[in-house]
């Protein structure tokens, strides 16, 4: 019964999906009630790249770094390098070396 369920790994694993399938078990179904589908980030219930765009980033921590980054008067080139070295990715010599790469 659990083979589609996938490898697991753990207890803790095992008894989250235990749990679920308990809750889905004791569900009880009315045929007098009919089915819909709402999207909750909507209104009116629709669902919209916008709002789908508006959930995934909902919640998210934007750096003021980054914001000021990225809001700045520079050349897109400046603003994506000092991106870069923000995130610790520039490719220094030091990195380049370990990849075997001219430097």
């Amino acid at each position: 019964w659990a083979t589609d369920i996938g490898p697991i790994g753990d207890m803790a694993g095992i008894e989250e999906y235990m749990n679920i399938w308990h809750m889905i078990g004791v569900v009880q179904l009315r045929e007098e009630i009919v089915d819909s589908i709402s999207w909750s980030w909507e209104r009116s219930g629709e669902f919209s790249a916008r709002s789908a765009y508006a959930a995934r980033f909902a919640g998210r921590q934007v750096s003021p770094t980054a914001a000021f980054t990225w809001r700045s008067k520079t050349p897109l080139r400046c603003r994506f390098f000092a991106w870069l070295a923000i995130m610790n990715r520039c490719w220094t010599s030091d990195r380049l070396a370990r990849r075997g790469l001219p430097h």
